[in-house]
């Protein structure tokens, strides 16, 4: 994922990170809750933005060959039945 991180958003975590740290040295609980939230949402941003641009490369991939569900028939059917003896009927 590091590589995939771009600049300004790996800037804005460390920032983050190095604000949660400060405030953990002291004991403003508040303060400490903020900067974790502060943390969490710039992680969120850069992992939402990597996993819909993962999304739209897979559904770009799909479309180059067949369309999901429109493979060879692998469907596997687990059912029931009852063998009926054709010499048992008469």
């Amino acid at each position: 994922m590091g590589s995939k991180v771009q600049p300004a958003e790996k800037e804005q975590i460390e920032k983050a990170k190095e604000e949660l740290k400060t405030a953990l040295g002291g004991n403003d609980t508040e303060e400490i809750k903020a900067k974790s939230e502060a943390l969490s949402k710039a992680l969120y941003a850069v992992t939402e933005r990597i996993y819909k641009e993962t999304g739209a490369q897979n559904q770009q991939g799909a479309g180059a060959g067949q369309a999901p569900g429109q493979g060879g028939d692998d469907t596997v059917v687990d059912a029931d039945y009852t063998v009926v003896d054709d010499d048992e009927k008469k």
